[in-house]
Parts: structure tokens; C-alpha cells; sequence
């Protein structure tokens, strides 16, 4: 079965229609019932309408301050290359910023197949694996 593009059609126009109207007051109620379905669901539709637009304004922003720096790297470019220690130490800098910016310095993540007992240890055990877990 292929994509289903009446129903994605349908499903960006109630997001519309549901975004419109919450934006004007209404209910969730109500909006469910204009779009035929539960409140429970336009909430849910609204949540992910709102991740959905501070997901592409968090790429707009890493986008634009990315090309900043890349832009104050390019400038460092002459002096680094011919030994300034400043500028070399500046260009680290801005290279530790700007992957940091787009996530590439993400903390690696240790996964265990095996099978852990914690119902036998006691409290202070259980936050030493919590907080060796969150690398503390």
C-alpha cells in the first residue's frame, strides 16, 4: 500500500483549521467538533503542529548563526595560516562553537544487553547507576 495523500491532505488542513481557531479562542472541544474528532486529539494535533514550528525556527537559527561563524573562520583564515596564535586559537574556538551548535559533539551513548536485578539494591546503589548513567 502506498502513501496515503488524500489523508495527509485532510490531516494538514485540520492542523490549519485546528491552529487557525485556537488562535482565534475556541475550545478544544469545539475545534474537535468542527474537525470531527475528539478534544483529546486536537491537542495532540496542536502539540505536534507547535514542535513541528519551533523545529524549523531551531534550524533557521543554527543555519544562520553556522554561517556566521563560518564566516568569522573564513576571516582568521591568512593570520592562522601563517602562525598567528591567536587566530589558531580563536578558529578552535569557533570550530568547538559550531559543533556544538549542530549537535556533532552529542554524548555518546553506552547501550547494555544484558539483564540488570535492581530490586535488591538500596537507594544510595540506585543513584550511583542513575548518576553514572548521566555520566556524572
Amino acid at each position: 500500500m502506498g502513501y496515503d495523500w488524500k489523508q495527509a491532505a485532510e490531516s494538514l488542513e485540520h492542523r490549519q483549521i485546528a491552529l487557525q481557531m485556537r488562535a482565534e479562542g475556541a475550545s478544544l472541544k469545539k475545534i474537535g467538533a468542527a474537525l470531527g474528532v475528539s478534544h483529546q486529539a486536537v491537542s495532540q494535533m496542536l502539540q505536534r503542529a507547535i514542535r513541528r514550528v519551533e523545529g524549523e525556527a531551531v534550524n533557521e537559527y543554527r543555519m544562520l548563526w553556522n554561517a556566521r561563524l563560518e564566516s568569522d573562520y573564513q576571516k582568521l583564515d591568512k593570520a592562522a595560516n601563517q602562525g598567528d596564535v591567536q587566530a589558531i586559537a580563536v578558529r578552535i574556538r569557533i570550530t568547538e562553537r559550531a559543533a556544538k551548535l549542530l549537535g556533532l559533539d552529542a554524548p555518546t551513548q553506552i547501550e547494555h544487553s544484558g539483564h540488570i536485578d535492581v530490586t535488591e539494591l538500596g537507594d544510595d546503589e540506585l543513584r550511583a547507576i542513575v548518576e553514572t548513567s548521566r555520566g556524572r
